[in-house]
C-alpha cells in the first residue's frame, strides 16, 4: 500500500486539484452500494467522470484495480486483515471515497466481474 497504491492515489489527487476538479464527495458517510442510492447518483457520477481529461480518467482506473488487487489479498486470505486493518483502514476508506464517482459508473457499465475498464 505505501509503495504503490499512496504515491499513485497522492498523484491522481494532485492532478484533480492542477485541474481545479473537485471531489465528488468528501465525507466518508455518503459513499453507499446500496443498489437503489447508486442508481440515484449515478447520473451526477457519470457527469463528474465524464468532466475528467482522459488521462485522468485512465489514473482512475489503474488506481482503483490496483486498490482492488491489494483488497483481493485479504478476502482471499493472502493477507491478515486483523493486523492490517487498524493502520491500513483509513487510508483505504480515503481512496474508495476519491474514486466513488468512478466506481459507480464502472459499476454501471460494467457490472460483470473483472477488472476495470477504460472507456
Amino acid at each position: 500500500m505505501r509503495e504503490v497504491l499512496f504515491p499513485m492515489h497522492g498523484v491522481w489527487l494532485a492532478r484533480l486539484r492542477v485541474a481545479n476538479i473537485e471531489l465528488f464527495i468528501k465525507d466518508a458517510t455518503h459513499v453507499t452500494f446500496d443498489e437503489t442510492e447508486s442508481k440515484s447518483k449515478l447520473k451526477d457520477a457519470t457527469a463528474w467522470v465524464g468532466a475528467l481529461p482522459p488521462e485522468l480518467k485512465h489514473e482512475a482506473t489503474a488506481l482503483m484495480n490496483t486498490l482492488e488487487c491489494w483488497a483481493m489479498c485479504f478476502t482471499h486470505g493472502l493477507a491478515d486483515a486483523k493486523v492490517s486493518e487498524t493502520p491500513c483502514a483509513p487510508a483505504y476508506c480515503q481512496m474508495v471515497v476519491s474514486l466513488y464517482p468512478c466506481t459507480l459508473y464502472h459499476r454501471h457499465l460494467s457490472p460483470t466481474i473483472g477488472p476495470y475498464r477504460t472507456s
